[in-house]
């Protein structure tokens, strides 16, 4: 199972939990629209996962951008254990 976490723009934090188990709440496909930011790691305990992406429209180089760890523990305080488990400084 994988725990992903989407910060909105709107400061607002969303976390799913991928995984097969529909009947309480795993999510096998999750979309996270444009503009949002967005991380994920196997549970503690799990060995692996295979994870894949898809875009549309696809993706372009000029559309990426880097985040800035400091500015994401600013606008979402309340996310930041997981700010600071899936960043770099």
């Amino acid at each position: 199972m994988v725990p992903i976490i989407s910060l909105h723009p709107d400061s607002s934090i969303q976390r799913v939990i991928l995984g097969p188990d529909i009947l309480i709440g795993q999510h096998v496909q999750f979309v996270v629209p444009g503009g949002v930011w967005q991380g994920s790691r196997v549970l503690s305990g799990g060995r692996y996962a295979l994870i894949g992406s898809t875009m549309a429209p696809g993706y372009t180089p000029e559309d990426y951008e880097d985040c800035i760890r400091e500015d994401l523990l600013a606008q979402y305080p309340d996310a930041a254990d997981r700010i600071l488990a899936l960043t770099r400084q």
